[in-house]
């Protein structure tokens, strides 16, 4: 199993959707059954199993107790490529404007904060699949409404640090 959740890392999942799409592979268990066996928390296993559905890699069938299963690791594999490359795309398509922000030539100064969040929103509202995020707790708390807007909304939020 270590492998597998290696590999499901590398492909971009977290340690605890990568823990719950590997126990569920070739299986249909229950959110409890699921935490049990994949040892993501009860209080994550929700949250986690929402976002897989949301983004289609976990089916749950409405029985009760919801039972839940996900695509075999060839569709799974496909779907991560697929994002990839429509990543990919939407990078290549955005070349230009990505230029024109970097060049020094067209650099701006906002010094208004109502200004700067109207922005710093229009880049977030922009967001397809992940939006890394490094603010204050201030400007966080000016955000969060935004913020947990753009999450129901399938997309991966991350504070903090942007990795390399």
């Amino acid at each position: 199993m270590g492998n597998r959740l290696d590999m499901l890392r590398k492909l971009g999942f977290t340690e605890y959707q990568s823990h719950v799409i590997s126990t569920l592979i070739g299986k249909e268990l229950s959110a409890q059954q699921l935490s049990k066996e994949s040892k993501v928390p009860i209080t994550k296993i929700y949250s986690v199993l929402q976002m897989l559905v949301n983004i289609g890699i976990v089916k749950g069938v409405d029985t009760r107790p919801k039972m839940y299963s996900a695509l075999n690791l060839d569709s799974i594999i496909d779907f991560v490529i697929s994002k990839k490359e429509k990543n990919l795309i939407e990078l290549k398509n955005s070349k230009d404007m990505i230029l024109n922000f970097l060049r020094e030539d067209n650099e701006s100064v906002i010094f208004d904060e109502s200004e700067f969040l109207k922005e710093v929103r229009k880049l977030m509202t922009s967001a397809k699949e992940k939006i890394y995020i490094n603010f204050d707790e201030y400007l966080l708390s000016k955000l969060k409404s935004d913020l947990n807007a753009i999450k129901n909304n399938g997309v991966e939020v991350v504070i903090g640090a942007i990795p390399k």
